[in-house]
């Protein structure tokens, strides 16, 4: 029920460069995993000091307390969640119309009515319960299955507290175990800190669920569903944040009209909802490379701007912004959209460099703080000149819980990058041994530009031994489709090319190709194109805003007109435009400025 900031308390980061944890008051953890109280008056303090490197505070701790294992591969996925009676027939119903809509999801997550709930008082409350409601789910097993058939893993809700009751199928072969009195129905209290317990509720509870085909239980969702009431928009920007979460779970409380099927909304918000679903899978590869790196080098996913920025005090003022992996920085929207000019605000701080938002095409010079203001469709995600983001096509969930044999390259120019993909087997722990496959991509401005596909290193026979490449180079003129080479293993092809003007991208299809090779796109440097169509991007913004047209076309002309930007500037402001009209204007004549 949190509506706000919840208080948190110390870490072990600090501005001050030191932090000071103490462990005196947890539990001991032994040799053989399990745990006990410590001795009365011993202190357990651990000092941490690094300085503004709060990525190595980080490697201290994870060096105490191990690192984060690998999540398997369709945990990155989208999740489909909801508090609601199901049965079987509504369930796999819901399933196929997902499938029709080209709406994908890898987990499916069915919520506390799988168990019986409406039981006889005298055992207290139904909230916890292991027992399938066979009117409901008449065949668990069957049902399991075809969710499997579907490319889907299943998760169980489960509320333990209540421990083990006289109504639960299993009841009396645990009660035996643990010394209770079944032929008294006495209940078998949850006590996880009691070994012979936990040993008991997996081998009765978890374990024969899981032997039916349930893949896990643990995980959170990305909010916004307790009370309230219906917000399409709040909605679509939950939605929108959620695909830059490391899970990316919808979730619904309890109510027939309280549900995130993306068609019960506005069309404008279902679209949103369908894309941003659809888009996540599309991730996946990244996402899944940035799993390994949480592994290995102890840096999650999300990542606050001082992590990486630490000396620079605009780092610490923008605390809703993060980074996305090594990529990525995301701005989420959290704010309405303004009436009449139907974009949100948002106050984004760019690092220093060039930085090419993912959805708009626009580029911006780094090393300020600015607003930025997007309609429904997008939230402000940028790529810094260089990133280069491993995207695919092959988005539906059987597809998406394997190493693709398509990829969607996205480069951005600008500068030099580099970025490796790692794949493994996507659900066992054999990355521990390091049984894996890796290939670098590398892009370079040198002489000429060049984008290197590498050959691939590792265990082979975890990939596709052919593979498609979709490459996009963002940032480059339209006369670059004619001029663009492509080799492999230095044997030039023939490769499809096409050009986007609105972004100024330029996409070359590479035809499937061993992945022992290397292969190289290379293009004159002289065409690049750092720049943006400007009275395009204002013309798109004032054709959709709800203001006067004499209004839109004295601005529109003033913007066509003036190629003097300060002279320009000082004209919309001798206007006396609205204060946030004149922002929006002023994001997209400044957002990049060669002076």
């Amino acid at each position: 029920m949190a509506d706000g900031a919840i208080p948190l308390e110390s870490g072990i980061v600090s501005t001050t460069g030191y932090g000071v944890l103490d462990d005196s008051a947890t539990q001991i953890l032994l040799e053989d995993g399990w745990i006990e109280p410590r001795k009365k008056g011993i202190q357990d303090i651990y000092f941490f000091g690094y300085g503004h490197d709060y990525k190595e505070a980080l490697k201290d701790f994870y060096y105490l307390s191990g690192n984060t294992p690998m999540l398997p591969r369709f945990a990155l996925g989208n999740w489909w969640s909801r508090y609601y009676r199901y049965t079987e027939s509504t369930y796999l119903e819901l399933m196929e119309r997902f499938e029709k809509e080209n709406l994908p999801f890898t987990v499916a997550v069915i919520d506390m009515d799988w168990h019986l709930v409406d039981i006889d008082p005298k055992y207290g409350s139904g909230w916890t319960g292991y027992t399938w409601n066979k009117e409901l789910f008449p065949d668990p097993k069957r049902f399991l299955e075809r969710l499997h058939e579907k490319g889907m893993h299943t998760a169980l809700n489960v509320h333990p507290a209540d421990g083990v009751r006289g109504h639960e199928e299993m009841y009396q072969e645990m009660a035996g175990e643990l010394g209770v009195d079944y032929e008294k129905e006495d209940p078998i209290i949850c006590d996880p800190a009691n070994p012979d317990y936990l040993e008991a509720y997996f081998k009765y509870l978890h374990h024969p669920r899981e032997e039916e085909g349930v893949d896990f239980w643990w995980s959170h969702d990305i909010g916004g569903h307790m009370g309230g009431c219906k917000d399409d928009e709040m909605t679509a920007r939950w939605v929108q944040s959620g695909l830059y979460s490391p899970i990316m779970r919808l979730h619904s409380a309890y109510s027939e009209f309280n549900g995130k099927e993306p068609w019960r909304f506005k069309a404008e918000t279902e679209v949103v909802m369908g894309e941003g679903l659809r888009q996540r899978h599309r991730m996946i590869p990244y996402l899944y490379t940035m799993n390994y790196r949480a592994y290995k080098d102890g840096l999650p996913l999300v990542l606050p701007m001082y992590y990486e920025y630490p000396n620079a005090n605009e780092a610490y003022q923008v605390k809703n912004q993060f980074l996305f992996g090594t990529e990525m920085l995301v701005a989420p929207i959290t704010s309405k959209r303004i009436p009449g000019l139907n974009v949100a605000e948002v106050k984004v701080w760019l690092p220093e460099g060039i930085w090419h938002d993912i959805y708009t095409g626009i580029i911006y010079d780094g090393n300020r703080i600015l607003n930025m203001y997007r309609d429904l469709n997008s939230v402000p995600v940028l790529a810094k000149a260089g990133a280069i983001l491993p995207f695919t096509d092959e988005i539906n969930a059987v597809q998406a819980v394997k190493n693709p044999s398509e990829l969607r390259l996205k480069v951005y120019s600008g500068a030099d990058g580099s970025f490796e993909l790692y794949e493994d087997d996507n659900e066992t722990c054999g990355y521990e041994q390091s049984d894996c496959v890796k290939t670098n991509f590398k892009y370079t401005e040198a002489d000429g530009v060049e984008f290197v596909i590498g050959p691939v290193r590792g265990n082979l026979s975890l990939i596709p031994s052919m593979r498609s490449y979709t490459v996009e180079l963002h940032g480059f003129k339209r006369e670059a489709q004619k001029e663009v080479t492509v080799t492999v293993d230095g044997e030039r092809i023939e490769a499809l090319t096409s050009y986007d003007s609105d972004k100024h991208t330029l996409t070359v299809q590479v035809p499937a190709t061993s992945v022992t090779k290397e292969i190289k796109i290379v293009i004159d440097k002289t065409l690049c194109w750092l720049k943006n169509d400007v009275n395009n991007a204002c013309f798109r913004f004032l054709n959709q805003a709800e203001i006067a047209f004499y209004l839109k076309d004295q601005i529109y002309e003033m913007i066509q007109k003036e190629n003097r930007l300060p002279v320009l500037i000082a004209g919309l402001h001798t206007m006396n435009l609205d204060d946030k009209l004149l922002s929006v204007l002023l994001e997209l004549i400044t957002a990049k400025v060669d002076l």
